[in-house]
């Protein structure tokens, strides 16, 4: 019998179509051990929302639903996803990307003993031209130094992860306002071993949403936070130390600028 993946599909301000796309993608894939859980986290926010995302599931009889009662952010709905979920593996998967149907069957096969968390390649489709970008999956020989270089994962919706190794290093980190996967990767990173596929699995759109100003002071903020946090390794080598001061420094120029 196959490992039972659990699917954790956090939701907050979309309507029930986009709702019923994500369940249907998980739904097709070829993989069939799977668990669906759509984490609503609109609470307060959205109450009505939370109404018609309750009565479109109602037709899907094998959807877990968790509904906040208050709106708690994307790491907070996505560490509720992780605490219910039945399976050994989970995968996340956010309410607008959807998947090819070979993707969670082909990352499976790259589980071993030794494997912990497999991550696969994504189709990047930018909104406002329709133009679309492949970014295949490539492999380090240093992953928590590369990460803190760079996202070479992808976002969310790319990785698989066993459910003990997620809940080992406490699931994401409900602090971070910007760059929450990136973060989640380098912790897996720092007690288990990757494995990957490189063919592009997700589909992401690229919408381009909110002004520069603000999506900088949210980067400044979890630059310095990132900086603060993984400090004896970022001053461990120089290349990386320079890179975030080069970051922070754009980013409070940036700020600057706009004010």
């Amino acid at each position: 019998m196959s490992d039972l993946v659990s699917v954790v599909i956090t939701t907050f301000n979309r309507d029930e179509e986009v709702i019923k796309k994500a369940i249907n993608t998980v739904r097709n894939q070829t993989y069939k051990e799977i668990e669906i859980i759509i984490v609503d986290d609109n609470g307060e926010k959205h109450p009505d929302i939370s109404k018609n995302i309750e009565k479109c599931i109602s037709d899907f009889k094998d959807v877990v639903y968790v509904k906040n009662d208050k709106n708690k952010g994307a790491c907070a709905a996505r560490n509720t996803g992780i605490s219910v979920a039945k399976g050994q593996f989970i995968a996340f998967l956010d309410d607008d990307d959807t998947w090819e149907k070979r993707k969670i069957e082909l990352q499976m096969e790259k589980f071993t003993e030794e494997v912990g968390f497999v991550y696969c390649g994504m189709n990047v489709i930018y909104e406002n031209t329709g133009k679309e970008v492949k970014w295949p999956a490539t492999e380090h020989s240093d992953p928590v130094i590369s990460l803190l270089k760079k996202n070479y994962v992808g976002n969310t919706s790319c990785g698989i992860v066993r459910k003990c190794i997620a809940e080992k290093v406490n699931g994401f980190d409900e602090q971070l306002k910007s760059g929450q996967d990136q973060d989640f990767w380098i912790r897996l990173a720092q007690v288990c071993k990757f494995a990957y596929v490189d063919e592009c699995l997700v589909n992401y759109t690229f919408l381009g949403k909110g002004s520069i100003t603000k999506n900088q002071r949210i980067k400044l903020e979890s630059n310095l936070y990132l900086y603060k946090k993984y400090n004896n390794i970022i001053k461990s080598d120089l290349g990386l130390f320079i890179l975030f001061k080069m970051k922070i420094t754009k980013c409070r120029l940036v700020n600057f600028l706009h004010r």
